[in-house]
């Protein structure tokens, strides 16, 4: 972990929101959804690796947010909302037995978007 890591979950964190993005504008809810989902998680390791020398490794996903604010001087209440926001929709999104709304697919690119800013 460390610096080397981060930019390589980073550079993972911004391919997963280009392709959230260009499924958005394709009207793919679901990959779009999707996408948006492993983007946050992939900068939420980034910032971990460089900030900790830290990974998640949790099966619940929503593990990282206590790493973060314990480890992460800058991970803010804005920061917290837009990566909970990700991390709730994660297993409907992925597992259930539904398709992902226009709507919330714009949420969670919109999510990505600002947590990954």
């Amino acid at each position: 972990m460390g610096a080397a890591a981060s930019r390589r979950y980073r550079l993972r964190a911004n391919e997963f929101l280009e392709l959230a993005e260009d499924a958005l504008a394709r009207q793919k809810w679901n990959g779009a959804g999707a996408m948006a989902i492993h983007a946050g998680i992939s900068a939420a390791d980034a910032v971990l690796a460089f900030a900790a020398s830290l990974r998640s490794r949790e099966a619940d996903h929503a593990a990282v947010l206590g790493l973060l604010e314990t480890h992460v001087d800058g991970f803010d209440a804005s920061a917290r909302r837009h990566l909970a926001g990700l991390l709730r929709s994660k297993n409907s999104v992925e597992y259930d037995d539904r398709v992902v709304t226009p709507t919330e697919a714009k949420q969670l690119v919109d999510h990505a978007g600002r947590f990954l800013a």
